[in-house]
């Protein structure tokens, strides 16, 4: 038998069985009389009908095929987003966070987290001090379990839409800057850490020049202790989530971030160039390292060091599943 009729008839066999078992729980719910007759479990044939399926946009999933054939993996969300976009003949809030969640579906391992559904809680247009329009994106805690490039390429994609639409950058007020470094200080000291320690000098110089609004919703009931009464920002507990993408994603990730916005050909990043400067400067001697340290603690190696020690995280053959492993050559 041909190899590919025979690798054919064996997921056949796999959907009929589970098309099965699917009716006998259906079947089952009803003889209990379970208050849902439905089996929660949805069938998804592939990563377009994933991303239907957990956005609840009816029809998206032949698009995201058709525009998948033509477009590579990368740009895929963007190309996804001018079709989006060129649909709409009267944009809105809603709308638009529709738009930034499903393109946001395709980045992030596509269909597989909660991130886009539940991690953006909006995306609005709203409008800067000197009456023009900007695009802000509201985070929520669950944007962290997209990995942190996939998080600073929300922002990415938000400013293309932006661009799309023909809305002005976002113009921060100095007190809505001094309002997010607050934030974050407040954040590291009674919530807990970040992934990366950004300075104060680095949050600054981001915050003054990203052309989106990064806000959110609040997290955790901490008040920041100054600037809690900021007009533009809506709530005087700290944003979590909106903390993370700037901290953990632009900040953090910004030479990844550079490449991501060269290769969709935004202009407006260049800025992301000195961030990854300033970034490297301040872990250089690992100095940054050195002062989490906990008295006691063995260092094995300092930070970017030639032939440091090496941790190995998630499947390899040495250590299973989802777990964490030294490389046997340190």
């Amino acid at each position: 038998m041909d190899h590919r009729a025979e690798l054919e008839e064996y997921f056949q066999h796999i959907r009929s069985e589970f098309s099965r078992h699917l009716e006998v729980a259906r079947k089952l719910r009803e003889r209990v009389r379970y208050p849902t007759p439905e089996v929660e479990v949805r069938v998804a044939e592939d990563m377009a009908e994933r991303i239907e399926a957990a956005i609840g946009r009816k029809g998206i999933a032949g698009l995201i095929r058709s525009l998948a054939q033509s477009v590579q993996k990368e740009l895929l969300p963007f190309k996804l987003a001018e079709s989006l976009v060129s649909e709409l003949e009267h944009p809105d809030d809603s709308s638009l966070t529709d738009i930034v969640r499903t393109c946001l579906a395709v980045m992030t391992p596509p269909g597989t987290t909660a991130a886009p559904t539940e991690g953006i809680a909006a995306v609005r247009i709203k409008t800067n001090p000197t009456g023009t329009r900007y695009l802000a994106i509201y985070y929520a805690n669950p944007i962290r379990s997209a990995g942190g490039t996939e998080v600073a390429g929300s922002v990415v994609l938000a400013d293309y839409v932006r661009n799309l639409l023909g809305l002005d950058r976002y113009r921060p007020t100095d007190e809505e800057v001094m309002r997010f470094i607050e934030e974050a200080r407040t954040y590291r000291r009674k919530v807990g850490r970040f992934q990366y320690n950004v300075s104060d000098e680095v949050l600054e110089f981001v915050v003054r020049r990203i052309p989106i609004e990064i806000t959110g919703v609040p997290t955790d009931p901490v008040p920041v202790p100054s600037f809690r009464e900021v007009p533009r920002v809506e709530t005087p507990y700290v944003r979590g989530g909106a903390l993370r993408v700037v901290n953990d994603g632009v900040a953090g990730r910004a030479k990844k971030v550079l490449k991501l916005v060269q290769m969709v050909g935004l202009e407006g990043w260049e800025w992301l160039e000195e961030v990854a400067r300033m970034m490297r400067d301040s872990t250089k001697g690992g100095s940054s390292v050195l002062k989490e340290v906990i008295v006691g603690r063995p260092v094995f190696s300092m930070a970017d060091s030639f032939g440091g020690l090496r941790l190995r995280y998630g499947r390899a053959p040495h250590t299973s599943m989802s777990a964490v492993g030294v490389h046997p050559y340190t």
